[in-house]
């Protein structure tokens, strides 16, 4: 068994997605982005609810980061996913009912979780409720990031590769 690997869980999800709650969350995130917008179509709601994902409902709400928003939207546009059905079926059908094992759920190599504090998608609790099941003691939190940490903040692939393989 090679011992030297090494997992980087970025924004994991918790068990079942987040339940019911984290649901109800999105939707009322996904809500307020219509509002916005003044309109129901994805395409048009979508970059709009990916501001919120940024940096969180505060930031969103507040306008903090409006400049450092719209540059990252522009920026990223055309690699905004809309949600088709087959999206919505896979996080419904898999990761919604996606639990860790009973048995030996404990992660076997050395792991280190990277997490934005204001993810508006799963909470603080929600992360560290997973990552202590997992056994995962070493964890990254950038405050005043959200859900799109790899967005957000591009220095989390350089902590993550610093982590990943560490100088010999």
């Amino acid at each position: 068994e090679n011992t030297n690997i090494r997992i980087a869980l970025l924004s994991p999800a918790p068990e079942k997605a987040g339940g019911f709650m984290t649901l109800v969350k999105g939707l009322l995130d996904i809500a307020v982005a219509a509002a916005a917008v003044r309109s129901v179509s994805l395409e048009v709601v979508w970059p709009e609810y990916w501001k919120i994902l940024l940096f969180g409902r505060r930031a969103y709400l507040s306008g903090a980061k409006r400049e450092e928003t719209a540059r990252l939207l522009e920026t990223e546009r055309a690699n905004i996913v809309h949600p088709s059905s087959h999206l919505r079926k896979a996080h419904v059908e898999s990761l919604g009912k996606w639990r860790m094992s009973s048995s030996g759920s404990k992660l076997k190599h050395e792991t280190a979780a990277f997490i934005g504090l204001v993810d508006p998608v799963f909470s603080l609790s929600q992360f560290m409720t997973l990552l202590q099941k997992a056994g995962v003691s070493k964890v990254r939190k950038y405050a005043g990031h959200g859900h799109l940490l790899f967005l957000s903040e591009q220095e989390v692939f350089s902590e993550i590769f610093d982590f990943c393989f560490p100088p010999l």
